[in-house]
């Protein structure tokens, strides 16, 4: 079977939340089931962001995302909220991988088009998934980060729920299950 897994940014916040969240991915892939494992990591941006002083401005739920705050959400996204999530999986006994949507040309993306210009925010256009067959072949989780390059190499901040179903559609998942507090999304 396969599994995409989106855990946000709030469930990040909680070690023990991320732990017990790892305990289920290793179940998982224990039992034979090749998982992916999506994470966001707003809580963490924004916090980041306050600590340099710069305010987070949201038009209609999405961050406006300058040059400045997009450094920062590779920074957060791809590098400690990742590597966080990499540990947990590898600490509870599986060996898993962090990635962004620019490692291996794993996801591209374009700049998302609303009403308002809303800077370096992308929406996934490809996934590349023969790295993640790659890794499942291996035994590995593959964990990734919304963060995506354009054709010509821009990053983006992109909405993880977003990369989560342009991922499961990608590797035609049996399911994909969100681990959130977001709006429109509690059930």
């Amino acid at each position: 079977m396969k599994l995409v897994l989106k855990i946000g940014g709030a469930a990040l916040e909680d070690p023990a939340r991320v732990k017990a969240f790892a305990r289920t991915v290793v179940s998982l892939a224990q039992h034979d089931d090749h998982i992916a494992v999506v994470h966001g990591g707003g809580a963490a941006l924004t916090r980041t962001l306050n600590q340099m002083g710069h305010e987070s401005v949201f038009v209609d739920g999405l961050r406006v995302t300058d040059a400045r705050t997009r450094d920062v959400a590779v920074m957060v996204l791809a590098g400690q909220s990742n590597k966080r999530v990499v540990a947990a999986i590898d600490a509870e006994g599986v060996p898993a991988a962090g990635l962004c949507g620019s490692d291996l040309g794993l996801l591209r993306a374009v700049k998302k088009r609303t009403g308002a210009d809303l800077g370096f925010v992308g929406e996934v256009c490809a996934v590349d998934w023969r790295w993640i067959d790659l890794l499942w072949s291996a035994g590995a989780v593959p964990v990734i980060a919304s963060i995506a390059p354009d054709h010509e190499g821009e990053l983006y901040n992109v909405n993880a729920d977003e990369v989560a179903a342009a991922c499961a559609i990608a590797c035609a998942a049996d399911s994909l299950v969100f681990l959130t507090d977001g709006e429109g999304v509690r059930t």
